[in-house]
């Protein structure tokens, strides 16, 4: 029979008509996928607003001249103590450090294995853990606890500011570490610095999340420093007042005010924020660096005849016309014969370079296109990968923000609007016993009351050994108690206790004697013990001092398959959990963990209500999770560089870590490994580069950036450089060119250099 339908004319398809019906049969495949409600896909990141301080007003009067403020001092060479040493020398490169001599720290053991003082790093360097097999990690290779970071300054002391340079005065000091031949070479950082493209979102910084929330204007440590510290407000009749102050939403604040005063990141050892606030307030901005006339932010103030900004213009002059005069305009001097912007600069340099950071956001990558609906902002590889990303691979159990990062701001915080809280409570992997008990000289509900002489340390009171004895009375560890005095400075102490015989091994049984004090002669000793469910199912374990003639009972519960942990920090086994703890570790006012904080009695927020005193923590070997944006430009990976690739990274999850046992008591749930066929593994990377912004990979728009001398390690190698005349070793020099609002030369991934 005949049709009267008109058939239509056929046409080859074009390559853009072939692309979108690719990426729509791979929509639909991504769509017909099986997936959880709390899996869904994370919004493009303009969806994410940045957070900020409900006092903000009280400081910053003038948004875009503490931008230019900020954007200034973060890429200005003359902030460090050597005169070429910037907040951006460690984070040029997408955020990051793409620098590859001279970047290696022997790691916990102390001893260099991947590169000596001074090497370069090379591809067969990578990864540091090695397997057979790389994606079953059945059979280990080597293992080296390296760490490429960042290269630093040389060891001096600071001896003064030097008006006629912007290098500061030293006293030459050697390194026993860092050095080629007894001369010394740049210091490198323990872990491998973040981006900060995108921290703006972050609830706390650095890997270890110490930077805190809440900024003091005074250092990293925000609400969690005991001595309560003060900036200097101007008051009405001009007179100085010592002030607290406490900024909310501002941990990039906090993260700023750190690596400044650091002996190994920007400073000599012993310099103050007074003493740069004097180096930097009649200095021309940026004065050895050129500045591209069409920078969006700098570049109506960049000198025309030359370098820096205009040369009539001081940092003062920023300064003023950014921060409300209260924190900056006092005749008055301090005691010390600073004035109050001097003083005051830790204040100032915290809040400004926090404002720049704020305009970092790498919102424009084609993920972000696609979820605001353009289908062929993916291709259909991404797409397939994105499949692998959010399914087997589990990705999104860490990654599940619109930054593809842990421990965001407005996640955590707004428990309302479907936060989870800084804390939160997992099934773990398997199940451990825990149980804890705390001597104290000012102790708190179940705590055992001790008298610590004033003139004495803790040793002096339970005298020099400690012991655990089971209920057979059997000695299962014991150790001598470390060296703390009871009235010095606040300190924490860890050590872990030493086994014996008695011990099965297939039980994980660890103990730890952890000593603080408070710096106001207040000591703790908290005894920590935990084993794995082939232990007993909970237990009342006996300690004993030597000299001391009570026995002191710890009770330990049944094994839980629950734990705490601090949001968005996670153990995923790149390294043993001893050799660094990461958030689980401590700081001059004890731990860095927030979980650990609310079990010591602190009034936190937690989100998920109170912590039991009894419950499991899972906070040791665990570090914030980073943001995968522009990941392919980001590169080493992971805390201690380890990865030169994203394929080694791939590999890494789908063996289920480097130290899966080892880390077993803190390891996180979803990290269970995966098997992966040859065109997975290319899929997913595909669209872990579909996360990269290309104004970061060109360096344009608000990504653009002054020029930046770079110290790219010295000249000569691993056995020999030349001394400088003081004893440490001269400079090799590279120019990062300066960029305008069009941008520069493609930044390229870590491993293309290798």
């Amino acid at each position: 029979m005949a049709s009267f339908i008109k058939r239509p004319h056929k046409r080859p398809l074009d390559s853009h008509r072939r692309a979108w019906i690719v990426r729509s049969l791979a929509l639909l495949a991504l769509a017909g996928s099986t997936f959880a409600q709390d899996d869904e896909l994370p919004p493009s990141l303009k969806t994410l607003i940045v957070p900020q301080p409900l006092n903000l007003g009280e400081f910053v009067i003038d948004r875009t001249a503490a931008i230019a403020l900020g954007k200034s001092l973060f890429w200005d060479i003359q902030a460090g103590s050597d005169g070429m040493t910037a907040c951006a020398s460690c984070h040029f490169h997408a955020g990051t450090d793409g620098r590859k001599r001279n970047t290696i720290h022997p790691g916990p053991d102390g001893d260099f294995n991947i590169a000596q003082p001074n090497g370069l790093v090379e591809a067969h360097d990578f990864p540091f853990v090695r397997f057979a097999d790389p994606e079953v990690g059945n059979v280990l290779l080597s293992s080296m606890d390296d760490v490429l970071g960042s290269a630093g300054v040389v060891n001096r002391e600071f001896a003064g500011i030097n008006p006629a340079s912007p290098v500061d005065d030293a006293i030459e000091s050697p390194d026993e570490t860092f050095n080629v031949g007894g001369i010394n070479t740049m210091r490198v950082t323990g872990r491998q610095a973040p981006t900060v493209i995108g921290a703006a979102f972050l609830h706390r910084s650095f890997w270890d999340g110490r930077a805190n929330h809440s900024f003091n204007g005074v250092n990293i440590w925000g609400d969690a420093d005991a001595t309560a510290p003060m900036v200097l407000e101007m008051m009405a009749d001009g007179s100085l007042t010592k002030t607290p102050i406490l900024l909310e939403h501002s941990a990039l604040a906090s993260q700023a005010v750190g690596p400044p005063l650091s002996g190994t990141e920007m400073s000599w050892a012993g310099r103050g924020w007074a003493d740069i606030g004097r180096k930097l307030v009649g200095r021309q901005p940026l004065a050895g660096q050129f500045v591209d006339p069409s920078d969006p932010v700098l570049g109506s103030m960049a000198s025309l005849a030359g370098l820096g900004l205009e040369p009539s213009m001081t940092y003062a002059d920023m300064i003023a016309a950014a921060f409300d005069a209260r924190w900056w305009a006092s005749a008055q001097l301090t005691a010390e014969g600073f004035t109050q912007m001097e003083a005051n600069f830790a204040l100032l340099w915290g809040m400004a370079i926090q404002m720049y950071e704020q305009t970092l956001l790498p919102n424009d990558a084609p993920y972000d296109r696609f979820m605001e609906g353009d289908l062929l902002a993916l291709s259909g590889a991404a797409i397939r990968g994105l499949t692998t990303f959010r399914g087997k691979g589990s990705c999104l159990d860490c990654h599940a923000t619109s930054l593809f990062a842990g421990s965001v701001t407005t996640g955590i915080l707004n428990h309302d609007g479907g936060g989870e809280g800084v804390l939160e409570r997992m099934p773990m992997g398997s199940a451990f016993s825990v149980g804890d008990l705390t001597f104290s000289t000012n102790p708190g509900p179940g705590e055992i009351a001790v008298n610590v002489p004033s003139s004495q340390n803790l040793m002096g009171t339970f005298n020099l050994d400690m012991g655990i004895f089971d209920m057979g009375a059997n000695l299962i560890a014991w150790r001598r108690l470390p060296m703390v005095s009871a009235c010095g400075p606040a300190e924490t102490r860890n050590q872990l206790l030493n086994t014996t015989p008695m011990v099965d091994p297939a039980t994980q049984f660890e103990a730890w004697a952890r000593m603080s004090t408070d710096g106001n002669c207040n000591v703790d000793l908290r005894i920590d013990v935990s084993w794995n469910d082939l232990g007993p199912p909970g237990a009342n374990l006996f300690v004993l001092f030597a000299g001391v003639p009570s026995i002191f009972t710890l009770t330990v519960p049944a094994p839980s398959i629950s734990a705490v942990y601090d949001n968005g920090f996670y153990n995923i086994g790149v390294t043993s959990s001893e050799s660094d703890l990461g958030v689980g570790g401590d700081g001059p006012f004890g731990p860095l963990s927030l979980t650990r904080r609310a079990l010591n009695g602190e009034v936190i927020d937690t989100g998920i209500g109170a912590v039991g005193r009894t419950e499991r923590v899972a906070v040791d070997g665990s570090f914030k999770t980073p943001t995968l944006r522009n990941v392919e430009l980001t590169g080493p990976y992971m805390h201690n560089g380890s990865m030169a690739t994203l394929e080694q990274v791939v590999e890494f999850y789908a063996r289920k870590a480097n130290f899966p046992e080892e880390n077993a008591r803190d390891l996180a749930p979803d990290i269970r490994g995966f098997s992966l066929t040859g065109t997975e593994k290319a899929d997913l990377v595909e669209f872990l580069k579909h996360l990269t912004d290309d104004r970061v990979r060109a360096q344009s728009g608000v990504f653009s950036h002054p020029e930046l001398p770079l110290k790219a390690g010295h000249p000569g190698d691993e056995r020999m450089v030349t001394d400088d005349g003081t004893g440490s070793a001269t400079f090799n020099i590279e120019i990062f060119a300066a960029t305008g609002d069009a941008g520069g030369t493609d930044l390229a991934a870590f491993d293309k250099g290798l």
